[in-house]
């Protein structure tokens, strides 16, 4: 079952419902650019520091692109900054990124947010028009968002919603 949250206008959510016996939150997969690589030691030794992370099930960096793919398993803890300081530990740039997360929509007040269970995501957009259009439904499922990441995170942290799927 799709939902589209067609209240954001910077761009649209496209959310999967996972099966509640099934769901197990948190970052599902990062596409994370990477400023400074520039040989391939230098994306082999990313690629190593990367893998030795918690969870993670897949690692592929690419000197050619600039950037690093992780993959966690269901239910990992690994977090985006944890995935960046391993990065810079290494002596490069994160710049922006594409993420696949799964968790619960929640309101608090004005903002909508996604909860990982390990984490917490404020979903940014203009909150008026997600007032005048409750998620209610949405509210009660998993969910699978991908989203694009900033440089900077804040605390919160903010994500944008993808307008497709694939991130792009």
């Amino acid at each position: 079952m799709m939902h589209v949250i067609r209240s954001i206008p910077v761009a649209l959510a496209v959310g999967t419902a996972i099966a509640a016996s099934a769901w197990a939150g948190g970052l599902q997969e990062l596409d994370q650019t990477i400023f400074g690589m520039d040989c391939a030691p230098c994306a082999a030794g990313v690629e190593q520091s990367l893998r030795k992370l918690p969870g993670v099930r897949s690692v592929r960096v690419s000197l050619n692109e600039g950037k690093a793919v992780v993959a966690l398993s269901p239910g990992s803890r690994t977090t985006i900054g944890q995935i960046r300081e391993v990065i810079r530990h290494n002596g490069f740039t994160p710049r922006e990124a594409r993420a696949v997360l799964v968790g619960r929509v929640v309101q608090e007040g004005d903002r909508w947010l996604i909860d990982t269970g390990s984490q917490r995501f404020v979903l940014e957009g203009d909150s008026s028009a997600m007032r005048d259009r409750p998620l209610a439904d949405a509210t009660s499922l998993e969910m699978s968002l991908t989203v694009r990441v900033p440089e900077k995170l804040r605390t919160p942290p903010a994500v944008q919603l993808s307008a497709d799927p694939a991130g792009r």
